[in-house]
């Protein structure tokens, strides 16, 4: 089983990503694990991250595809369920542009839902000690953008592969950096409980 897992970049005034810091961590780490793995970090730009993944995507023809980014203020793992064509930028990506009540795609379905387990990821995260949630919404920066893009690729081309998104709070090093009093999840936690969704999500899958 082929999994692509994205991370992205630091945006606004940090200069860490929970997600990448997480995925680094993992990269290091499940080698031996017996995966098949791809991981991208994609750039917190409109547009150009979510083709950057689907560039990916064709070149790899995974069966699951995972994007992990942050969501500051949260404090737990957020397993996002809908996708939404919006694009409403609270602040400017990393080019500076910033988009209100702009669809992603004009002519583009208005929602998606992910297709991994997650019911089962949420229960089994719970088990390990892992603080998480299904959330019935991803925001309308980035992470929302490049998972309505995923998805609308994949039902587009009618693919098969299991997807979706999941959110990480910040790291403490970033709510340090920040000198903000926000709920954090240090980059070990979020490593651990990335690879246990791995292990669900291929379980799910082969009992299939």
């Amino acid at each position: 089983m082929k999994f692509l897992l994205s991370a992205f970049e630091p945006f606004g005034n940090s200069t860490i990503n929970a997600s990448m810091a997480a995925i680094r961590i993992l990269e290091s780490t499940i080698a031996d694990a017996g995966y098949v793995t791809q991981m991208v970090l994609l750039p917190v730009v409109h547009r150009e991250a979510g083709r950057i993944l689907i560039s990916h995507i064709e070149e790899f023809s995974p069966d699951v595809v995972i994007c992990f980014g942050e969501a500051g203020g949260r404090a737990q793992i957020s397993l996002e369920k809908v996708a939404v064509n919006l694009c409403d930028f609270r602040i400017a990506d990393n080019l500076g542009n910033k988009l209100m009540d702009v669809p992603i795609r004009e002519d583009g379905p208005v929602a998606y839902f992910a297709t991994l387990p997650l019911r089962l990821i949420e229960q089994g995260l719970s088990a390990r000690g892992i603080p998480v949630e299904v959330s019935l919404t991803a925001g309308g920066f980035l992470c929302n953008e490049v998972f309505y893009t995923l998805m609308d690729y994949l039902s587009i081309t009618g693919s098969r592969a299991v997807a979706g998104f999941v959110h990480l709070p910040i790291l403490p090093e970033a709510a340090a950096e920040k000198r903000v009093n926000l709920p954090s999840m240090s980059a070990s936690v979020t490593s651990t409980a990335i690879r246990a969704i791995l292990d669900i999500v291929q379980q799910s899958i082969d009992q299939i």
